[in-house]
């Protein structure tokens, strides 16, 4: 059974203008397991995707964007380098078992 898709904003840190914003929403759409791309009316930076997370994580989402030539950072999400989303949930399980809640 396949995972509902999941959403992500993504804080893109070049300033495009509308038609490379258009390119970059084209191109991310074109790929398998991207479901829908766009960039949130009155922020040239803020960008959302509708993903199915059996095709990318959010580090493969900053990948594919890196490969377009630009540069995202997951809103909300501070990873030291080498995090993923695994590790994450492993910690926050651990933590909680420790604290028993």
């Amino acid at each position: 059974m396949a995972n509902e898709p999941e959403q992500v904003d993504i804080n893109i840190q070049e300033d495009l203008d509308v038609d490379q914003r258009a390119w970059l929403v084209a191109k991310l759409e074109q790929e398998t397991g991207i479901v829908s791309a766009w960039f949130t009316e009155g922020s040239h930076h803020r960008l959302t995707l509708h993903f199915e997370p059996e095709h990318f994580s959010h580090e493969t989402l900053l990948d594919t964007i890196k490969l377009q030539g630009f540069h995202g950072k997951i809103e909300g999400r501070r990873l030291s380098q080498g995090d993923n989303a695994n590790s994450i949930h492993r910690n926050r399980v651990k933590r909680t078992e420790q604290e028993g809640v």
